[in-house]
């Protein structure tokens, strides 16, 4: 595994179970900051769950058991001393399914910088939403409707206004699990044209069934195969010249 400084997330021999059934098998990677980072693999191989363990998200579920430390920006997320509200502020996440609160646009971007304390007026408020916004490439759309509901906006605005959602609280990292599996390509495209718009500033490892995707987006990308970290480098060896027998065969079409 790297150890570049540069890396953000730093995750040694992780094994996550679900009650007896192992699900990820003893993973060691190292995220680089401010890139797009893919972990592409079957329907099944454990990428998710993984990406879940960077934000403790799998502390929901019921019998679920970590092992294996994960750094975060110089930080063990799995020590007792932890918060999670705070840590899932630093470590965003953005779902599959566009999940907007049954709010009003802007109570959606402004919800997490109100319980996290980040303004201190209306005015600083306003200029978060209007930043993150922005920043989700919705500001256009939106501006005119900030008081009209989240769940009004088509699926791929809804998408975007979770990103400004994530965005607003300042993350340094933004997970997204499938993020365009819900939309349509129009919408795909523009939520692609944000990740690298985005990755300027924060860090995002994004799971992904589409390989086309991963290969337009990422730098780097990680191939899981049954719960294990098969391949990890960068996105256009692996594409081009995969190492391993298993990822080539996977990228070839022989499995899926």
């Amino acid at each position: 595994m790297s150890q570049n400084i540069e890396n953000i997330v730093k995750c040694r021999d992780v094994s996550v179970y679900y009650g007896e059934n192992k699900a990820i098998n003893s993973v060691s990677i190292g995220i680089e900051k401010k890139s797009i980072t893919a972990f592409i693999g079957p329907s099944g191989c454990g990428k998710s769950t993984f990406l879940r363990t960077i934000n403790r998200m799998n502390d929901t579920i019921e019998h679920c058991k970590i092992e294996g430390s994960v750094i975060v920006d110089g930080q063990d997320i799995y020590d007792p001393s932890v918060d999670v509200v705070p840590l899932r502020a630093k470590v965003g996440m953005v779902f599959q399914k566009p999940n907007p609160f049954p709010k009003s646009i802007y109570e959606n971007v402004a919800y997490g910088p109100r319980i996290h304390g980040l303004a201190s007026s209306k005015s600083e408020l306003d200029e978060i939403v209007e930043k993150a916004l922005k920043g989700a490439g919705l500001w256009n759309e939106a501006r005119d409707r900030l008081n009209e509901s989240g769940t009004g906006l088509s699926g791929g605005q809804q998408q975007r206004l979770c990103i400004a959602r994530t965005i607003a609280v300042e993350p340094q990292i933004i997970l997204m699990d499938e993020p365009c599996s819900a939309l349509d390509p129009i919408a795909t495209s523009k939520i692609e044209d944000l990740m690298s718009e985005l990755a300027k500033e924060y860090t995002i490892i994004i799971v992904t069934h589409s390989m086309q995707q991963a290969a337009r987006v990422s730098q780097k990308t990680a191939y899981f195969h049954l719960g294990n970290l098969i391949e990890y480098g960068d996105t256009k060896e692996i594409f081009v010249r995969p190492k391993d027998s298993q990822t080539e065969a996977y990228i070839s079409g022989k499995i899926g």
